[in-house]
């Protein structure tokens, strides 16, 4: 089994919730809003400049009606992939 970097973990996460995010018809500042995450650190998150918290996944997979688990295995997949 691939193990992916971290670093290409958190990028990945960051993808699999933009595309989330489009397929609801969120905004950044929406879901920062609803999620009460504040909207620069989910820019920051987003770019992928820091990976998102355990705390943060949570709110926004609530929010976007996903399981953090399906984010993370979308995100794996993606990473995964990435270094091949």
């Amino acid at each position: 089994m691939d193990i992916a970097r971290p670093e290409k973990v958190t990028t990945a996460t960051a993808a699999v919730i933009k595309h989330l995010m489009k397929e609801k018809n969120q905004t950044t500042l929406q879901l920062a809003n609803s999620t009460g995450i504040a909207r620069a650190t989910l820019t920051r998150r987003q770019t992928g400049v820091t990976p998102y918290t355990v705390q943060e996944l949570a709110y926004i997979a609530k929010e976007l009606n996903t399981p953090v688990s399906a984010i993370m295995h979308q995100a794996e997949k993606l990473a995964t992939a990435a270094q091949a």
